[in-house]
């Protein structure tokens, strides 16, 4: 039976690892300092094991051992060093190997390619205008190559949508930006009207709704709506479940799946 790894910040301190047992329970493995900032996993050296790149200051990498410990960083990354607000890993420019995005408070989204060893090539800078809150990677426009969509903050009241569409070899293209209401804090993307194309949920500073926008497969979206909530959650998630039973830690295979959201507590 399969076990899965989960890994979360504690009190802006710590980033710790959590050893999945397979039977929906976890057994914590390692922790070390990670400031609170973002973190993602991926095989960034290709060695078969899962590494981590977090930010405290500066992306950094630790690879993994497979045990689910992690050695000290390698170096840093070449980056601006600002502590994101968001970090993404994902094969951009189409060689199987993990790259980095990050989604800066100076106003920058920066792609970092992957090299293979652990390392990324000098940060590729797209100006933002604004200030970036959140981060997703996805075929947004349906041509067989990675968009990225971030959620820029425009001031307390005012937040937009933006794309940036890949043109291939890890490059992308401003293509669109969406005023969508008050500050997006956290964002998620999946299938959410059933209709084969990526959407987007944003949640909102102090607000209690989601703002949904179902995306074309174009590259755009159709008019949005919103989902009202009984409370202020501070961040956003997704799982996929069965239709007839609640969702699973153990390694069920689930058939008919669905989307829906998860908020973690505070």
């Amino acid at each position: 039976m399969a076990s899965k790894t989960l890994l979360s910040g504690v009190a802006e301190t710590a980033l710790i690892v959590l050893l999945g047992l397979g039977n929906g329970t976890f057994t914590e493995q390692s922790t070390g300092a990670a400031g609170g900032a973002p973190a993602v996993a991926a095989d960034f050296n290709r060695d078969g094991f899962t590494d981590l790149a977090y930010s405290p200051l500066y992306p950094l990498v630790g690879t993994g051992d497979g045990t689910g410990h992690f050695y000290e960083p390698l170096s840093a990354v070449n980056a601006p060093t600002v502590t994101p607000n968001a970090l993404a890993a994902a094969d951009v420019d189409g060689d199987t190997i993990p790259d980095l995005i990050l989604a800066n408070p100076n106003g920058t989204v920066d792609v970092l390619l992957g090299i293979g060893d652990a390392t990324f090539q000098t940060a590729r800078i797209y100006p933002t205008g604004a200030n970036p809150t959140a981060l997703a990677i996805t075929d947004l426009n349906e041509d067989g190559i990675p968009d990225i969509v971030f959620a820029n903050s425009n001031g307390p009241s005012e937040g937009a949508l933006n794309v940036l569409l890949g043109t291939g070899g890890g490059n992308f293209a401003n293509s669109l930006a969406l005023i969508v209401g008050a500050t997006p804090v956290s964002m998620a993307m999946g299938d959410f009207n059933g209709d084969h194309h990526a959407d987007v949920a944003l949640l909102h500073a102090g607000s209690n709704m989601i703002t949904l926008l179902p995306g074309k497969g174009d590259g755009t979206f159709g008019p949005s709506s919103t989902i009202p909530l009984p409370a202020s959650p501070v961040k956003i998630l997704t799982c996929r479940h069965e239709l007839r039973r609640l969702p699973r830690f153990d390694g069920d295979v689930l058939s008919e799946p669905s989307r829906k959201f998860l908020f973690p507590a505070k």
